[in-house]
């Protein structure tokens, strides 16, 4: 693969989270620009108000989805770069005792669907329901990579 021609633009909160790698699963449409993404190839994100600013990833793993929904309710919110959540859970380790486990994995679970609505608002923005139901959902899930 060409490197140069795989690009993808991030806007600045989600750019900044590749950047300190708190996120490291991107999701867009599976259409013929994603369609051409392989395991252990490399892509391009560029900040959308900078376009001089990248950073460059490996692809780790490839999930097709239907829907934004759907994808969102497989992918830890953690693993999209939303801070309130990795907060907690860098603040709040997970207890040894059950009921008190059983309350931590509760407010993680809130975290999810607030993290869920956040990203799926984001993506409404960029793309139609026309586009999602013709072309489905990919993960990408990646990792920097030094150059």
């Amino acid at each position: 693969m060409d490197l140069t021609k795989i690009s993808m633009k991030l806007h600045d909160k989600y750019f900044k989270a590749v950047d300190d790698d708190t996120k490291t699963v991107e999701l867009r449409l599976y259409d013929l620009k994603r369609q051409v993404l392989h395991l252990s190839d490399w892509f391009i994100f560029k900040h959308f108000q900078n376009s001089d600013e990248e950073i460059t990833v490996g692809i780790t793993g490839l999930m097709w989805f239907k829907t934004f929904k759907e994808a969102l309710f497989f992918i830890p919110g953690n693993k999209l770069g939303i801070s309130s959540q990795i907060e907690y859970m860098t603040k709040n380790p997970c207890p040894t005792a059950i009921d008190e486990r059983v309350k931590w994995i509760e407010k993680l679970d809130s975290f999810n669907l607030h993290i869920g609505s956040e990203v799926l608002k984001d993506l409404n923005k960029i793309y139609t329901k026309e586009q999602e139901e013709e072309n489905g959902v990919l993960a990408i899930f990646f990792e920097k990579v030094a150059c």
